[in-house]
């Protein structure tokens, strides 16, 4: 994961997408409002092949903003959804401009067609003491127009969308605007990526598991291709992962499960030493030394680590 953070000198100006004569009875503050569309032209167009040139990053971006930043984050769904896969909205700012926004955004879920993007916005309690979220949408107070307008964008996002937008949201009845964006990007990951996280493994290791290794490997194989279609790139399953769970396995006395762990990793990380490190550990573990003596060998081979070299030594000793 490669993250980038853009510090701003003027956040009027870049992150409001129209310009507006005044706000809140003051002109001098949005003078230099409605710059949104060139700063999302710096983002697209410098910053994003600034970072494919520089970064080994892929396609797959997640676009993340708070109050005026969360604007631009909407602004940015509505007007170029082509450029993330996902939008954090922490308690944004959609009463500019007389809540165009969400004016718009009636228009676009409905038009638009954005499947396979999410979007999730944090909602903090902005209210006047004594207002409470099922009623605040019936205020008319200027006080609470800022989680109106964001409550009516998400009544329309979940009422009105025909985009196959996948959208959610939480109201933080315990965090005020300015302390609403940790806890919101903490569930917002959650709900980004329910399924980059790999369940069922427990009863692999049950001491009376009838689970078998083709179970294991379709268990395996079916969750990374699943994370593949999310990502829109073949993700293999992570090496020091299926390490930890050849080791595991082995504690357990399940060597086929062990075996086939390392095996795995040998055939989706042949240019890695470690893999055959633990390779060697597993045939040391079943008393096979010839066997455990190659793939020591071929660990050195291609890396040297005193670890290895020094269980490569003993071995050779034991058979001389």
């Amino acid at each position: 994961m490669v993250v980038v953070g853009i510090p701003n000198t003027d956040r009027t100006r870049d992150l409001t997408p129209t310009h507006v004569d005044v706000m809140f009875g003051d002109s001098a503050f949005v003078v230099t409002s409605g710059g949104g569309a060139n700063f999302m032209d710096f983002v697209e167009k410098e910053l994003i092949p600034y970072v494919e040139s520089n970064y080994p990053v892929t396609g797959y971006r997640t676009f993340v903003g708070h109050s005026f930043g969360g604007l631009a984050t909407v602004y940015s769904m509505l007007s170029r959804p082509h450029l993330f896969s996902n939008y954090v909205a922490i308690d944004p700012s959609l009463w500019w401009d007389d809540r165009l926004m969400v004016h718009w955004a009636d228009s676009l879920f409905t038009d638009q067609n954005l499947k396979g993007k999410a979007l999730y916005i944090g909602v903090a309690n902005t209210m006047d003491e004594g207002m409470e979220i099922d009623r605040v949408l019936r205020d008319t107070a200027r006080s609470s127009n800022h989680i109106r307008s964001i409550l009516t964008f998400i009544n329309h996002a979940e009422t009105e969308n025909n985009s196959e937008l996948n959208i959610g949201w939480k109201y933080y009845s315990d965090d005020d605007h300015g302390s609403v964006p940790l806890i919101t990007e903490y569930d917002a990951l959650r709900f980004l990526f329910p399924w980059y996280r790999l369940r069922g493994l427990d009863e692999f290791f049950q001491e009376d598991t009838g689970k078998t290794v083709e179970e294991l490997f379709f268990k395996l194989n079916n969750h990374y291709t699943i994370v593949s279609e999310h990502f829109g790139y073949q993700v293999l399953p992570p090496e020091s992962n299926v390490n930890s769970l050849g080791y595991n396995f082995m504690t357990r006395n399940k060597s086929d499960m062990a075996r086939a762990m390392f095996e795995l990793n040998i055939k989706n990380y042949p240019g890695s030493a470690n893999v055959y490190d633990s390779m060697g550990d597993y045939f040391l573990a079943q008393s096979d030394t010839l066997e455990a003596i190659d793939n020591f060998t071929k660990a050195l081979e291609l890396g040297d680590s005193p670890i290895t070299r020094e269980k490569l030594d003993q071995l050779v000793a034991g058979e001389g």
